[in-house]
């Protein structure tokens, strides 16, 4: 997770009103995930953030993201949408 030159404490604040979502589940990644996730980065030219996030689809049969970044379009079995298309 990149900090975007945000303070610890705001970082603490966002996480801790995730727990305010309902329904909201973190999907956690093992060692060989996130070992499988570099060979992500390596076929589809992805950060390590973006390529854990692909192989975390991979692991629960999930083809669709939603997302701004643009780079999940280099995954070809991927469908991106943004907040926006799914108003």
């Amino acid at each position: 997770m990149e900090n975007y030159g945000k303070s610890w404490k705001d970082i603490a604040l966002f996480l801790a009103s995730l727990l305010r979502y309902k329904g909201l589940r973190v999907y956690p990644i093992g060692l060989v995930g996130r070992i499988k996730a570099t060979r992500v980065m390596r076929d589809y030219g992805l950060d390590f953030d973006d390529a854990l996030a692909v192989q975390a689809l991979r692991e629960l049969s999930i083809a669709t993201i939603v997302s701004y970044e643009d780079d999940f379009d280099a995954v070809e079995w991927v469908k991106r949408h943004t907040p926006e298309d799914l108003l």
